[in-house]
């Protein structure tokens, strides 16, 4: 996910009802044993590092191995990155009641997360309305008008 990317699921937190409050944490989930998605996990930590910010709060990041998805507990969002496409579904049954953003438009398609953010090509954020549901999460109507059900 490019900075934009990650920056714009930052703010797509913002259109969950009830919106998130407090400090709010960012899952950074990636695979240890490969070398991509550890690059783009540190990329997407540095582009959340400092707090981004979702309206009254601020995102935090923390990392969380595929091998440890017990670390998905407690956070608001989670970024999946390049690499952990293997554990799609068991990120699934962990992240109950968590936002889980992908850059690759089939994880959101397939149900396996909720929303993608590719970072080529089209600017759409898509939406996987069954799998937000699946996850007890709902987004407010502006949302289900910006951006694209799958």
């Amino acid at each position: 996910m490019t900075a934009e990317s990650v920056r714009t699921a930052a703010k797509v937190t913002t259109f969950l009802v009830p919106p998130p409050h407090g400090p709010l944490v960012a899952a950074i989930v990636y695979d240890p044993a490969d070398p991509r998605s550890v690059e783009e996990a540190i990329r997407i930590e540095r582009t959340l590092r400092g707090g981004t910010p979702v309206g009254s709060s601020r995102l935090a990041p923390r990392r969380v191995p595929v091998t440890t998805l017990a670390d998905l507990e407690g956070a608001t969002v989670a970024f999946l990155t390049d690499g952990v496409q293997p554990w799609y579904g068991a990120i699934r049954a962990r992240a109950r009641g968590i936002l889980t953003v992908a850059g690759d438009r089939s994880c959101a398609a397939s149900g396996h997360c909720i929303v993608a953010i590719p970072s080529t090509g089209s600017r759409h954020i898509y939406v996987n309305a069954r799998a937000a549901g699946a996850a007890g999460l709902r987004f407010n109507t502006i949302f289900a008008i910006l951006a694209r059900t799958l």
